[in-house]
């Protein structure tokens, strides 16, 4: 249970918070690159923290994402800096990282009840922050346009990472996870420019 409730709060409440108000001020494919670093932050916190094996390859991988991370944090006269927003968005890549560590440790588990624990921890906070900060609900087909668009890409997807996490580990299942964001660069520059 404390590791569930963990998964919850960092991965269903910090991390979507973060990630919202980073993308305010941060163009969507460099946010979409600089979420790669989550697979680094997970790595890091299952080596120092649960003591998980990380080779060579795997620390060339954490090296090189780190790299374009620093990247694409350069600014037009090649200074380093770091826009709140994107600051927010590595929280939130460090907060997903604590939730798929903790996520490992029951992974266990059955992995449908492990997402609809965490869609329902995470959804419940949704709903009591919006009435609490007075913000209207969404029209009935609008909701349920994002609870399909939800059922797949967060639903499915965290059953299926949970089964690999399981074979593979936290470190390498989100390795093969973080060719996601690369995916979304694309379709933001052909859908969006």
């Amino acid at each position: 249970l404390p590791w569930l409730i963990g998964a919850i709060f960092f991965g269903g409440v910090l991390a979507p918070i973060a990630l919202l108000f980073g993308l305010r001020t941060t163009p969507a494919a460099t946010a979409s690159l600089l979420l790669n670093f989550e697979g680094v932050a997970t790595a890091l916190i299952a080596a120092v923290i649960f003591k998980e094996a990380i080779g060579k390859r795997v620390a060339l991988s954490i090296g090189l994402i780190t790299l374009a991370s620093i990247v694409l944090s350069l600014e037009g006269g090649s200074q380093w800096g770091l826009s709140a927003g994107m600051a927010l968005i590595l929280l939130a890549t460090f907060s997903w990282g604590l939730d798929n560590n903790f996520t490992r440790n029951i992974s266990e588990r059955d992995p449908f009840e492990i997402v609809m624990a965490k869609g329902l921890g995470a959804g419940t906070f949704s709903l009591i922050l919006t009435f609490a900060l007075g913000k209207p609900l969404p029209d009935v087909s609008r909701m349920l346009m994002a609870g399909a668009l939800g059922a797949v890409s967060y639903g499915l997807s965290i059953a299926l990472i949970i089964l690999a996490m399981r074979k593979l580990g936290s470190t390498r299942a989100y390795g093969w996870f973080g060719s996601a964001p690369f995916m979304a660069m694309l379709l933001s520059l052909a859908i969006f420019r």
